[in-house]
């Protein structure tokens, strides 16, 4: 039985919608259940405001004005930039309004924060 109860376990993580035999509906098709999942996924992403930064060390010895370029290169391709980029110039660049980025970065800078620098 240990078998049998793990292969059931494996259809039960494979397939976790129950199924009712006396339901005389057609079964929901994969194109279907692809659909309700993209939808339900650019959903979450329109409500979300998401931000990151993205670094990239220069070399390993913290040397100024020294580059390693296949160190750059390496990282460049583990974070995937050249796929954002292409995603980028396709149209599908966010770009937060000036007044809103000084808004919540102003204090980084003595040249923004403070009496000086006006918002809006």
């Amino acid at each position: 039985t240990g078998k049998s109860s793990g292969a059931a376990n494996l259809l039960e993580t494979l397939f976790p919608e129950e199924v009712d035999l006396n339901d005389k509906r057609m079964p929901k098709t994969s194109g279907y259940k692809i659909r309700t999942q993209c939808g339900e996924l650019v959903k979450t992403l329109s409500d979300c405001n998401p931000h990151y930064v993205r670094c990239v060390k220069p070399n390993d010895q913290k040397a100024p004005c020294t580059v390693d370029t296949s160190r750059v290169v390496h990282q460049a391709q583990y974070l995937g930039l050249l796929e954002n980029i292409k995603v980028r110039r396709a149209g599908f660049a966010y770009r937060a309004e000036f007044h809103r980025f000084v808004e919540r970065f102003s204090l980084l800078s003595p040249d923004t924060s403070g009496p000086r620098m006006k918002i809006g």
